[in-house]
């Protein structure tokens, strides 16, 4: 996964190296956003262990449906070209559910989770005309998980003489992907802008605000 990361970087300073030489002011987007959920979503699910059969089935604690903030999220490009620009796209997610009392049904503990992500991405630009452009994209990047409990297993193994060993298995830092299957921005130097996109990050739409220097 570090190489596959490093070489993403790696070709983007080239490509932002080469521009450079051939025009010091490269054109520089910021952007704010907010978009819907993407796989923290899934990985935040309810807590194992809570439904039994029998009686301990009907009454037994339960946990309420995952809420989320969706994905805010915050990106930075450079354009090296009519067509094609790098970059690198931030976001962050809260996810959260409750725990119920089976007999009562009243609350009885709330968890929450965080999803953190750091994207480099390459946007291909096929429309640039009084100020409205269109694009698409494609990132490649980092998830870490904070709080997601299905993504750290613990297990034991025992060994001839006895010997019992426990171990942990730690998924909670993922390879991610993201694309923009289609992409638009309005405006020149501070531009509204709206996304379709899926992947890990956020899957469904994207909008916010931007400024270009």
């Amino acid at each position: 996964m570090k190489k596959i990361l490093l070489t993403v970087l790696a070709l983007a300073a080239a490509v932002l190296t080469a521009s450079a030489q051939e025009d010091d002011a490269l054109p520089i987007s910021v952007r704010l956003g907010i978009g819907m959920p993407g796989a923290g979503h899934e990985y935040f699910v309810e807590g194992r262990g809570s439904y039994t059969y029998g009686l301990a089935g009907i009454y037994g604690d339960y946990y309420g449906p995952v809420t989320t903030s969706g994905t805010i999220t915050a990106d930075i490009s450079f354009r090296v070209s009519n067509w094609f620009a790098v970059g690198a796209d931030l976001g962050y997610a809260h996810y959260g559910n409750t725990l119920y009392s089976g007999i009562t049904s009243q609350p009885k503990k709330k968890r929450s989770g965080s999803a953190l992500y750091a994207i480099p991405t390459i946007r291909f630009i096929y429309l640039d005309k009084r100020g409205v452009r269109l694009y698409s994209a494609l990132g490649l990047g980092v998830g870490k998980y904070l709080g997601f409990d299905n993504l750290v297993y613990s297990y034991s193994i025992t060994y001839e003489g006895g010997v019992t060993r426990t171990y942990t298995d730690d998924r909670t830092l993922k390879l991610e992907g993201q694309a923009t299957l289609f992409g638009v921005e309005w405006g020149k130097s501070f531009f509204a802008f709206g996304e379709v996109g899926a992947g890990t990050m956020f899957t469904g739409l994207r909008g916010g605000v931007g400024y270009r220097f």
